[in-house]
Formats: structure tokens, C-alpha cells, sequence
């Protein structure tokens, strides 16, 4: 059911861009944060950046994760926690429709992450961003997978995922979407 993920690490433009890093002796450095505040943006929820520094800020954290993301040794199982967003009285309609979409995923939708996703390696600690009627995603990485990770593994800005199952569950007496995906190598056609 797994597909292999592509290796970056041969293609002309990855080996051109290593070469200048090790000529320059700089290697780019983006935080968490850096992430953060490209996803508000992405998402519309802030105004913070002009359109020229956002468009920097997005172009470092896609360097920064082409460059140093790492192929996985073992297949792993990464954790996501969403919360529902309704019992937030200032909600902004597209979270709200988000979500949604998010919790109705079948087997076999594709689902498009246009942010950076942050995982975590630990369902407890996904468990604690899923409040009451939240989602916790399951997904199953397979050995060799390139991923990027500063604090939490973070995945490439607009992602796909099949949904293999959606079930609800009650986990720490909370009811949840236990939504199962699969991570589709960067540039399949849906």
C-alpha cells in the first residue's frame, strides 16, 4: 500500500545547490516559528508580511527542507492532533470549512495540506491538540522517506494524503476522527 518516495538526493538541481551551500560555507536556517508564521500567511490569517518577504520566507523554508531533510532508516508512525475550531467564538470561516472537509475524508479521498504540517512521533502528544470532536491523524511513514525535522518532523508546504480509514473513536474520553493516511510522493497527479 506504501509508495516509495522519490529521492531528491540525484536530481542535477539538488547536487548544484549542495555544491554552492559547501562553497559558501552557509547552509540556510529556518526555526519553527520560520514555519509558523508562513502557514498563517498561507492560510490568510494574518497580514504580517509583505508580499516580497513572505515569498523570501517561503523560498528559505523550502531550501531548508530540500537541503536537509534525511531518508527515515526504519518505517515510523507519525502523529497529528487538530482541534475543532467551532468552540472558538472568532473563528475564521475558512478553518471552519477546513475542518469539516478534514473530518468527512472517505477511504480513498486525497487530502491536500497547502501548510507546513507539523507530526509528532508520540499519540499522546497529538492527542493533547485534539480536544473534544478533534481529529487525530495516523500516519505511516515508510523507510526511506526524506523527512525534515526541527523540534517535530515537518512536512514539504502542499502535501498530499490518501485517506486509507476515517473511524470515529473515543480516546481519553474525547470522541475524535481517527483519520488514517498515506503520504503520496511529491508530484502525483490527483
Amino acid at each position: 500500500m506504501f509508495r516509495k518516495a522519490i529521492n531528491n538526493k540525484n536530481l542535477l538541481c539538488h547536487q548544484y545547490w549542495q555544491r554552492v551551500l559547501k562553497n559558501n560555507k552557509t547552509i540556510p536556517n529556518a526555526g519553527r516559528f520560520d514555519f509558523n508564521d508562513a502557514n498563517y500567511e498561507l492560510m490568510g490569517l494574518t497580514h504580517k508580511y509583505y508580499a516580497g518577504s513572505l515569498g523570501a520566507l517561503i523560498k528559505n523554508n523550502d531550501l531548508v527542507q530540500k537541503l536537509l531533510s534525511k531518508p527515515i532508516k526504519h518505517d515510523i508512525v507519525l502523529w497529528r492532533g487538530i482541534t475543532n475550531p467551532d468552540r472558538f467564538e472568532d473563528t475564521p470561516k475558512y478553518l471552519e470549512k477546513m475542518f469539516k472537509k478534514c473530518s468527512n475524508l472517505k477511504k480513498g479521498d486525497v487530502f491536500y495540506m497547502p501548510e507546513y504540517s507539523f507530526w509528532a512521533d508520540n499519540k499522546n502528544l497529538a492527542l493533547n491538540y485534539a480536544v473534544k470532536n478533534g481529529i487525530l491523524y495516523e500516519l505511516q511513514i515508510p523507510k526511506g522517506t526524506e523527512i525534515f525535522e526541527k523540534f517535530y518532523p515537518i512536512f514539504q508546504r502542499a502535501s498530499k494524503f490518501l485517506c486509507i480509514k476515517n473511524t470515529e473513536i473515543i480516546e481519553e474520553n474525547k470522541k475524535l476522527n481517527h483519520i488514517k493516511l498515506e503520504l503520496l510522493p511529491r508530484g502525483v497527479k490527483t
